[in-house]
């Protein structure tokens, strides 16, 4: 009754202009949510509400190659851009470098080159989003002459495009360059990133450039970034692959938490430098630790187990490899086939390698695993 009073006395003002919740959302804002912010794999939804939206412009087609893109269909991606030339709408930077992505990551370097010359003709040449992809794209496709004219070509030069280089090298494997490229940033005092950090580790580790490697630790140490897992784990795996098996290990154990790159990386440095007593050893530990292994655990174990004949403990990664359902690339299903081999296992080594896709059929990497003549048709 007092509460009945007081809204009687002190009557709450009207809103002379109310929100109205009926008034639908912007049809781009709608869009993005169908195609981009729901966990769904499909597009279905997302397809009908742009085919709904008289003229899209720019903005409805970039939500659209991006989400193409980031859901794993990026021919889709590829396709719509050429319907919005088709359709007369003018693309932007941020419309090139999603399509550009989408190139990337079909490895379709001639769709690259013609966004690239369409680039030029919009005038967009030296925006910075649109030129790192463009390095991005080149590098992926195997054209690292033609990434590295691009970088050239920009200025100024920002970390994610010194990044981008960087990254672009080091999947071309090439890890001389991706050295030099990285003393050029520091003589220009430009700042570091993590992925420029583990880029680097990675190329010290092949090139065996412990010095540069150790000057990175101490940066990382210095600069508090002993937090990150995937800088840390790449520490780890430098070491490793330079022959500091010991100074793997300590910081290995060092770690407060070890993913199964980190685990991978420990294993893989003891299989290399023949330790294969310590591998096991961890991959025992792993297991205890509840870390499903991948590809690159799996492979190192398996020559641990050749040449220590522990032949239980490959066959129940290969029991593995089957329940997971795992791809016999060519690297695990060769890793399985020279351990069967050496282990005296020649029918079960001949039947992993039926079961590899033909595709995978390397005689350079699967046939020594074998002896001489055993997979030659009779006569």
């Amino acid at each position: 009754m007092q509460n009945y009073q007081r809204l009687k006395t002190n009557p709450r003002p009207i809103n002379k202009n109310p929100v109205s919740f009926s008034t639908p959302p912007p049809p781009e804002n709608l869009l993005e949510s169908a195609a981009i912010l729901i966990p769904a794999s499909s597009m279905d939804y997302a397809l009908s509400i742009f085919h709904k939206i008289k003229e899209p412009d720019s903005s409805a087609y970039n939500i659209m190659i991006r989400a193409f893109t980031l859901k794993q269909y990026p021919q889709e991606a590829v396709n719509l851009f050429k319907n919005m030339y088709e359709n007369s709408v003018q693309p932007d930077h941020f419309t090139f470098s999603g399509t550009l992505k989408a190139c990337s990551r079909l490895r379709a370097l001639k769709e690259g080159e013609e966004i690239h010359a369409q680039i030029v003709k919009s005038g967009f040449e030296f925006n910075e989003l649109v030129c790192n992809t463009l390095i991005h794209m080149y590098a992926n496709c195997g054209k690292i002459k033609f990434a590295r004219k691009v970088f050239d070509g920009m200025s100024p030069k920002d970390v994610f495009t010194w990044n981008s280089m960087l990254s672009g090298y080091v999947k071309s494997e090439y890890w001389m360059e991706t050295v030099n490229l990285f003393n050029e940033m520091r003589d220009l005092g430009v700042r570091f990133h993590e992925v420029t950090l583990i880029s680097v580790l990675t190329a010290c580790g092949r090139l065996g450039d412990i010095e540069l490697g150790e000057w990175i630790s101490e940066y990382i140490e210095l600069n508090g970034l002993k937090g990150s897992v995937n800088l840390v784990t790449s520490v780890v795996d430098m070491y490793a692959k330079c022959g500091y098996v010991a100074k793997a290990r300590r910081l290995f154990d060092q770690m407060d938490r070890r993913d199964v790159v980190a685990w991978s990386a420990m294993i893989s440095g003891y299989s290399q430098a023949r330790q294969c007593k310590e591998a096991l050893d961890v991959f025992h530990d792993m297991q205890i630790a509840n870390v499903e292994p991948n590809e690159v655990t799996m492979v190192s174990v398996l020559s641990c187990c050749a040449v220590l004949g522990a032949v239980e403990t490959g066959k129940w990664v290969h029991l593995y490899v089957k329940k997971k359902k795992m791809e016999l690339t060519v690297t695990l299903g060769t890793a399985l086939i020279d351990f069967y081999a050496k282990s005296g296992l020649i029918e079960d080594a001949i039947e992993v390698f039926k079961q590899m896709p033909v595709e995978n059929w390397t005689t350079a990497l699967v046939f020594p695993a074998l002896p001489a003549g055993i997979l030659l048709p009779p006569g």
